[in-house]
């Protein structure tokens, strides 16, 4: 079927039924069936109880493998007008699209929708709600390739549930499903549950063969966003990203976000939260990097929620990623403004992580605050990896921040608490942190399995307020200027059992272990004032608090600080480079310090 060169113009009130400008109802089980619409315009106020789209209302294509073609292109189309509906799903070209045939790609080019849409369910500035599957005979979709370039969506767009500036839900459960966006432009405000610029909740996944799906690459390229996000869980392009998939590489290149994003749960400056995983095949996600670059943030990030549901970074919430070759590259990006959260983990660029592979950050701007409770760092919240990958690594590198990182417990410069075990590497090369670093908290407090508490301490730090690993750390040219701020409360009487006490240092607060621990050419600038009365351990050390790795070199460090403890505290102890070592061998090489 071809529609070409047509136009309407009215306005549809009170539709109990599905409806669209040009298509109320498509569905299509036949052998070959592709559709094409061109060069078509539709200027309408559409307001329907149903399902509804500017162009389709509802679309739908397939019967087991008896549809070999069904595929669908719309270039050069325009929708006017606002679209209303009290319940069900709404998009500004096509309001619901599932396809359960063999070859059913999406092309969608060149099309404008300059249009206000609200729904109390799934909204998107094209497409509503959008799958593939083919559910019929439990086999495999061959291809459900979507591909959407140059087009623009002008207008607020608002629902109850996942809301996106190009597409509200996407979910693909098929053999081949890439996703390719390009060069789209959002322009206009959005709301609802899972709120994204481009996307609101997005899933892939093989569930219906309890395998994971095959191919699935998703790639969005030099698109733009202007306008407010606000929701239960939102991103600058999509709200929530979730895929069990053995191949499902994620690119996000030239973007720009421009936008003050605000959430009552989990936001991120790009994506809201974030998953790889087993999912419920069991079966790992063989290889899914992820790689972000030359993307730009702008704007105020703030969640009100408090407790773990509220985590918030400039560019993911949380990440996790259980999958077996999943590296994780942001590079050539900057972030700039405040962000903010009411709860726990508050990162610059991630609040909390947890990966099997790879982690590279390089060439990264942030400017602005970053306020949280626990777990706060310039860079990453908080974060662990598998120790059963021998190849896990943290690199950063030629990182520039400005701006004061605060929190409650465990707050650093770069990362507030990282825990790495399994031989892994951290290296931190060339990173600047112009700023203060405030810890307003109190003591960690753990309870095990039977309700005894186990005191874990709280670190601070210019660069890493705590740390564990048993692997190999490599910190140059890293250098931090700003005042370091802790004024807490005790919360009881020290334990003579587990690691507790307060830890400070002008590069890390406090350092657990280490298998092989390396500086060259860092220095610390800027007074440390510790304001806690405590019967509790003070270490408050020039470079470093409290130290415990095996075996440990310093080159070229330099630290000019004058360090105070303001309370009353007969086991304050500091030192102009480490306040306390453990056990292991240590090498001072041209290091200075100013007495304290």
């Amino acid at each position: 079927m071809t529609i070409e060169n047509c136009r309407t113009k009215h306005n549809i009130n009170t539709v109990p039924f599905l409806y669209g400008g040009l298509i109320d109802g498509y569905g299509v089980s036949s052998e070959y069936s592709p559709l094409t619409i061109k060069r078509c315009s539709v200027q309408s106020n559409i307001r329907s109880q149903k399902i509804s789209g500017g162009l389709i209302g509802g679309f739908g294509i397939g019967s087991g493998n008896e549809n070999k073609n069904g595929s669908v292109a719309i270039e050069d189309c325009r929708f006017i007008s606002d679209i209303e509906t009290d319940s069900a799903i709404r998009g500004g070209l096509i309001g619901g699209y599932g396809v359960g045939s063999e070859y059913s790609p999406l092309t969608i080019k060149n099309c404008s929708v300059q249009s206000n849409i609200k729904s109390e369910s799934v909204s998107g500035g094209l497409i509503g709600g959008f799958g593939t599957a083919n559910y019929y005979d439990n086999s495999v979709n061959k291809n459900g390739s979507v591909t959407i370039e140059n087009c623009h969506v002008k207008g607020d767009i608002g629902g109850g549930s996942d809301i996106g500036g190009l597409i509200g839900g996407y979910g693909v459960d098929s053999d081949y499903s890439p996703l390719t966006v390009k060069n789209c432009s959002i322009r206009g405000n959005i709301s609802g549950g899972f709120a994204g610029g481009l996307i609101g909740g997005f899933g892939i996944g093989k569930y219906t063969a309890n395998l994971p799906s095959v191919y699935s690459p998703i790639t969005v390229e030099n698109c733009c966003v202007k306008g407010n996000i606000e929701s239960n869980s939102c991103g600058g392009l999509i709200g929530g990203y979730g895929v069990n998939s053995e191949h499902s590489p994620l690119t996000i290149k030239k973007c720009s976000v421009q936008s003050n994003i605000k959430s009552r749960g989990t936001l991120g400056g790009l994506i809201g939260g974030f998953g790889i995983g087993k999912g419920d095949s069991g079966i790992p996600a063989d290889y899914n990097p992820i790689t972000i670059e030359n993307c730009c943030i702008k704007g105020n990030i703030q969640s009100d929620a408090d407790g773990w549901l509220s985590r918030t970074g400039g560019i993911f919430a949380a990440c996790s990623i259980n999958s077996k070759c999943s590296p994780l590259i942001i590079k050539n990006c900057s972030i700039q403004g405040n962000i903010k959260t009411g709860g726990n983990m508050c990162g610059g660029l991630i609040s909390g992580l947890y990966v099997s592979d790879k982690i590279e950050i390089k060439n990264v701007l942030c400017r602005g605050n970053v306020i949280g409770n626990e777990h706060c760092g310039g860079v990453i919240g908080a974060m662990g990896m598998d120790k059963t990958n021998s190849k896990n690594v943290l690199e950063i590198e030629n990182f520039f921040r400005q701006g004061n990182v605060e929190g409650k417990i465990h707050v650093g410069g770069i990362i507030g608490a990282c825990g790495i075990g399994g031989q892994k590497s951290i290296i931190l090369k060339k990173c600047i942190l112009k700023g203060n670093i405030i810890n307003k908290g109190n003591i960690y407090v753990v309870k095990d399995m039977d309700g005894k508490e186990l005191y874990t301490g709280n670190g601070t730090g210019g660069i890493i307020g705590c740390i564990g690993t048993d692997g190999k750390i490599l910190f140059e040219d890293c250098h931090s200027e700003g005042e370091i701020k802790i004024n807490g409360r005790d919360v009881g009487s020290a334990p003579s059992y587990g690691l507790y006490g307060i830890h400070a240092g002008g590069l890390i607060g406090g350092m657990g272990s280490g298998e092989d621990v390396s500086f060259y050419n860092c220095s610390a600038k800027g007074n440390i004032e510790i304001d806690w009365s405590s019967g509790w351990p003070l270490k408050i050390g020039g470079l470093i608090g409290s130290f415990g790795a095996e075996r440990a070199y310093f080159e070229n460090c330099v630290t000019k600080e004058n360090i105070s403890c303001l309370g009353d505290n007969a086991l304050f102890k500091s030192h102009g480079l480490v306040a306390d070592f453990g056990a292991g061998s240590y090498e001072f090489k041209n290091c200075s310090y100013k007495e304290v």
